[in-house]
């Protein structure tokens, strides 16, 4: 989950938000649903792939028939929240010594907030987003 977020990245909503229909394997793309409902497609990079693929030998299974059609799920079986979304990236960011900043990082994906350079930020400074999938 943290993977994906961070490489290509979404929203914390988006990220919430995903189907496991929305992952398209083969072009190495996720279609996610942002603001006013509007879709885009990102790409996900090769260790955001292997991540996915360790984490779906492991997903819970489904309490409900949303939690059905989710790409993550909580330990109970459905879909995450948001603030279950922070509270991992926080966790994750103090047990690799990251500290603070990721904390700060967390707390404003309340706000909605993108991390600073994502992959749409990138293909305005000229960046080919086929160099950044991996």
């Amino acid at each position: 989950m943290a993977e994906l977020f961070y490489s290509s990245g979404l929203r914390l909503a988006e990220l919430r938000g995903l189907d496991m229909a929305d992952l398209d394997r083969a072009e190495r793309l996720v279609t996610v649903t942002g603001k006013g409902r509007k879709t885009r497609s990102v790409p996900v990079g090769g260790a955001a792939l292997r991540a996915l693929d360790t984490w779906l030998a492991h997903r819970p299974a489904p309490a409900d028939a949303d939690a059905q059609r989710a790409l993550f799920l909580s330990q109970r079986g459905r879909r995450i929240g948001e603030r279950a979304i922070q509270l991992r990236i926080r966790r994750l960011a103090r047990r690799n010594g990251i500290g603070q900043d990721v904390a700060r990082f967390a707390d404003a994906l309340q706000g909605q907030q993108r991390p600073s350079l994502d992959g749409a930020q990138r293909a305005v400074q000229g960046v080919d987003l086929y160099i950044l999938r991996d």
